[in-house]
């Protein structure tokens, strides 16, 4: 064998010793990154086990990448149960480190949810910062979608700070270019919040067609949740309009989706829906069943600002009828619950806290011992096209050896 097959047949050795340690290692990578939108759409608690897990076996590997990836789904877990300001931390750990490997796509999609946190914390300065951040980072991603992607958000952070015309202008820019790639349930909710500016704008003509509009897009998404938020904005146009019959039928409908959803928040919603429909066209029985309904299904999911919601208006609808000792059972029940899943919660939240704390000292104690990953999610398809091209230089060096030596 010439010089030059034995230099490629030794790259090509060197590769392949190095590469099955890295992708075995980036499997549970992988499989965190492309569950981490199904998980977050529709399973918190799955996602917050996925996060540890992944933050775990990255520690292990002292794989930077990988714990970034975990710190990515953690942080998007604390801001959506109400811990963003916990969330923070982790979510600019994550996208530095992204930027620094060169993954344009996680950066965007990360510095969006960090630009998310910022605006359940009511800054909207900061949020507007991340939110142009991750515009920037998709301008250089592979997914022509994440350019966009932070977008709509950013129109909230506008709309946060007053700036009602920007905001507008920005959704609209959204929804074409969602409208474009066929992206029907961004353009749904797009014309969704359309609609809700409308609304604040007492434009109800308009408002009532941008909630038809989306519900139109809506109904075109596989989604349940989805479909039932495109029910639900319908039935209220329906309700506006005087359809009570049509508005009944499009909440119940609603309410079936989201129950095939999964997703509590948004059946207790229905239920509370109903319930103030029947209650505003004077239906008092069907309005307490509904009120009853939702008030145990927030007990027996624990949704505590929903069990408040839903116990007050039905005291309310009680004191409306004269009924002083029901109304006042209801607030006594509602009292006596919300201590329940307050201890109940604060359990919880102390199990997460020794967890999270512990994760946390770990890694402060252990910064240097860390190592960079070359695998990154947009990097990890050329691999094997390297390998692919040193198999092809091996072959012909090894016959270019064979031919000389006939």
């Amino acid at each position: 064998m010439n010089s030059f097959a034995r230099s490629v047949h030794r790259s090509f050795i060197i590769l392949i010793m190095t590469l099955p340690v890295k992708v075995c290692c980036q499997s549970y990578v992988t499989r965190s990154i492309r569950n981490w939108n199904d998980y977050m759409r529709h399973d918190l608690e799955l996602l917050k086990e996925d996060a540890l897990e992944t933050i775990r076996k990255g520690l292990l590997d002292k794989n930077e990448f990988a714990l970034a990836v975990g710190k990515r789904s953690l942080g998007t877990y604390l801001a959506r149960t109400g811990k963003a300001e916990r969330s923070l931390i982790y979510l600019e750990d994550a996208s530095t480190c992204f930027l620094k490997e060169g993954d344009q796509t996680l950066a965007a999609e990360t510095l969006n949810e960090l630009g998310n946190a910022y605006l359940i914390l009511r800054r909207g300065s900061q949020a507007k910062k991340a939110y142009f951040s991750s515009i920037k980072a998709g301008l250089k991603a592979s997914d022509p979608t994440s350019v966009f992607m932070a977008e709509i958000n950013l129109a909230q952070a506008f709309l946060e700070l007053k700036d009602t015309a920007e905001a507008i202008a920005l959704i609209q820019d959204y929804k074409r270019k969602s409208a474009f790639h066929k992206k029907w349930e961004a353009v749904a909710n797009s014309y969704a919040i359309l609609g809700k500016i409308a609304q604040a704008q007492n434009k109800n003509d308009l408002s009532v067609e941008y909630f038809e509009k989306s519900a139109y897009f809506g109904l075109r998404s596989k989604a349940f949740l989805i479909r039932a938020n495109a029910l639900t904005n319908l039935a209220i146009v329906r309700y506006s309009n005087g359809d009570n019959k049509n508005a009944e039928r499009l909440f119940l409908q609603a309410l079936n989706l989201r129950k095939l959803s999964g997703e509590v928040k948004s059946q207790s919603e229905s239920m509370f829906n109903l319930a103030v429909f029947y209650e505003e066209n004077g239906k008092k029985n069907e309005a307490v069943s509904w009120y009853r309904s939702a008030i145990n299904f927030a007990i027996q999911k624990q949704l505590s600002p929903e069990l408040k919601d839903a116990s007050l208006a039905l005291s309310d609808l009680w004191e409306g009828q004269g009924n002083w000792s029901e109304a006042k059972r209801v607030l006594e029940e509602l009292v006596e619950q919300q201590s329940i899943l307050w201890l109940k919660n604060k359990d919880i939240e102390n199990q997460e806290f020794r967890q999270l704390e512990g994760l946390q000292a770990f890694m402060e104690n252990h910064p240097l011992e860390l190592k960079k990953s070359s695998l990154t999610s947009e990097t990890r398809p050329w691999i094997w096209s390297v390998v692919l091209i040193l198999s092809v230089l091996l072959i012909t060096a090894v016959a270019l050896s064979v031919k000389r030596k006939q």
